[in-house]
């Protein structure tokens, strides 16, 4: 699909606000809206939107699209629209009502949604995303922007036995042709800051985290595959401990995981990993673990002999709360209470300010997730800036 064709799509989206304009100006549709009572007031117009997206992402036909950003951005917009259409089928009746609403505003007809549409876009998704990795043009660095590539399909062939999301099997691949360690540079360089939670989803419907793949199907292989090799499985504990510490220090997150130690486990054992393998003694190893490129939130915590890692997390940790001081934890609770700053932690997804560290990492997620070259999402050109702007005043605020 040329790009002007691929505009003539976006063109069709339709924002909350102009949804809401084209709302308030008419009584039958406001009418409609007063029978839906709650539902239509807590997520009405949030609902039509995606409806009305989602609709004519699922009516669009995709086979001319040629280049990598193309498919990419295609891919996107696919998986955006199939987890829209999921919430939205498990709330018929407003989903009914909402579309006599569009049917007064826009004289269109929409179909209910219904699940087995919404995995008619998933697979889609699935399907583009694998055409993008296959294009001439694509980049081993896009593999970040791809939401789906998490995701296992159902119908896939196993890779030497196992169903592997298209991450998956594209890091293993490189493993096999370019070896452990330019792979592992190249994670390091591209995805340890990546998402540990999908973005635009239902859990019950995407199933694996980000984090459950890259840690269950890699990390945890390539340890087993690596054992005997000292050297890369050094090499390999220092991505994993630094790729882990990530998640650890992501509470919202991590918190909602079956096993929220997991991730410290995971640290505990690569640094032991690389205290035996180099067979030198604690005394030495905190330092070799800072020459080795360890995150140094890990070496100080094994250096203070903090055993199950409370003080690693930022100010969303109760922990590290009471060891800041008072007039430090006043600063930030009044600085929380300012609108701009409470508007921007809305934005991030932040209960209170975050450390530096947090806002960075989620900044750097959430840019890839709404980069309006490869987003999907249709209103990803108006979010961007948005994000933007929220990290230069949380970024101010942490400073103070």
């Amino acid at each position: 699909m040329s790009d002007s064709e691929l505009s003539k799509l976006e063109q069709l989206f339709l924002s909350p606000d102009k949804v809401t304009s084209d709302f308030e100006k008419n009584q039958a549709a406001q009418s409609v809206a007063l029978d839906l009572g709650f539902a239509w007031k807590v997520m009405g117009v949030k609902s039509l939107t995606e409806m009305l997206n989602a609709t004519a992402i699922f009516e669009s036909t995709y086979e001319s699209y040629k280049s990598s950003v193309q498919l990419i951005k295609a891919s996107n917009q696919n998986y955006w629209a199939s987890i829209a259409l999921f919430g939205l089928s498990k709330l018929p009746e407003l989903a009914i009502g909402i579309g006599q609403i569009i049917k007064l505003l826009y004289g269109t007809v929409v179909e209910s949604p219904n699940e087995q549409k919404a995995q008619e876009l998933l697979q889609r998704s699935l399907s583009l995303a694998e055409a993008a990795v296959q294009s001439p043009d694509f980049l081993p660095n896009e593999i970040q922007y791809i939401v789906s590539s998490y995701i296992r399909p159902k119908t896939a062939e196993p890779h030497k036995g196992i169903v592997y999301p298209l991450l998956g099997i594209f890091l293993i691949e490189m493993e096999e042709q370019q070896g452990l360690s330019e792979t592992l540079d190249f994670f390091d360089k591209v995805l340890i800051d990546g998402p540990n939670d999908h973005p635009f989803s239902y859990h019950d419907f995407t199933l694996d985290t980000p984090y459950l793949i890259k840690r269950s199907y890699l990390f945890l292989n390539w340890i087993s595959k690596y054992e005997d090799d000292s050297e890369l499985s050094v090499r390999l504990a220092k991505t994993f401990a630094n790729f882990s510490v990530r998640a650890f220090a992501d509470k919202q997150y991590i918190n909602r995981y079956p096993n929220p130690q997991a991730p410290w486990e995971d640290i505990r054992h690569s640094v032991y990993l690389v205290g035996n393998k180099l067979n030198i003694s604690k005394s030495v190893l905190f330092n070799k673990l800072s020459e080795l490129g360890f995150d140094e939130r890990i070496v100080e915590a094994f250096r203070n002999n903090d055993i199950d890692g409370s003080r690693i997390g930022g100010l969303s940790s109760s922990t590290t709360l009471s060891t800041t001081s008072r007039e430090y934890g006043q600063s930030r609770d009044v600085l929380s209470q300012v609108p701009e700053i409470q508007e921007a932690l809305k934005i991030f997804g932040f209960p209170e300010l975050p450390s530096k560290f947090q806002l960075t990492t989620r900044y750097r997620r959430l840019i890839r997730e709404y980069h309006p070259d490869t987003s999907g999402h249709p209103n990803a050109a108006d979010i961007a800036p948005r994000i933007t702007r929220a990290y230069s005043i949380l970024l101010d605020a942490v400073g103070k």
